[in-house]
């Protein structure tokens, strides 16, 4: 049997660069505030009679600083989302192992070890502390406690692999002992977890 790879599907990394484009024009904006502010704090400072004190414009380039500052960082952040931040993430699938890849870490799973693929669902974190969206996902288990967590894209959230693909590939290399939650051969079917 070859090595398949699996990396980020379109759907995940077109969410990606949407957040990244949203932060790319949030950073866009301040970078403007801080030119605006900046070109006013030099037109002020001109403008200053001979002799009058310039202090009270003195918090204005700050100000132009940190605008541009805060804008830099957003810009920053948007470009990375946009292009790097599902793109890094990879699955492989071995004669071997299961391995899941991506700019920090690696997670691998000796086929031969895994004992149990179950379903559940969970809910996406959101900052507020608010409900997020409700997903599921399969989760590859080993004797060992290794777990490797495959999001499924459905609805209103993206999972960052083809779960179904993976499911379908992985099923036949795993020993006959493993535990499959029926859910899963019917999502591998039919395309959607119910």
């Amino acid at each position: 049997m070859e090595t398949i790879t699996y990396t980020a599907t379109q759907k995940a990394k077109t969410f990606n660069a949407l957040i990244g484009g949203f932060f790319a024009i949030i950073g866009s904006l301040f970078l403007c505030c801080g030119l605006g502010v900046g070109v006013l704090a030099l037109a002020s400072f001109s403008n200053t009679a001979q002799g009058q004190s310039a202090e009270s414009f003195a918090v204005m380039p700050l100000l132009a600083c940190g605008f541009v500052a805060l804008g830099g960082l957003f810009v920053a952040v948007g470009i990375w989302a946009a292009i790097f931040a599902a793109r890094g993430q990879q699955l492989q699938l071995t004669p071997e192992a299961l391995i899941e890849k991506d700019d920090r870490r690696s997670t691998t799973l000796r086929l031969a070890d895994i004992i149990r693929l179950s379903v559940d669902q969970g809910r996406q974190a959101t900052r507020s502390g608010a409900p997020g969206v409700l997903y599921w996902y399969v989760l590859v288990e080993t004797a060992g406690g290794e777990q490797i967590k495959l999001e499924i894209t459905q609805d209103n959230y993206f999972g960052t692999f083809d779960a179904q693909k993976v499911m379908r590939d992985l099923l036949p290399r795993l020993p006959a002992t493993t535990t499959v939650d029926p859910r899963i051969r019917n999502y591998i079917a039919v395309g959607r977890m119910a």
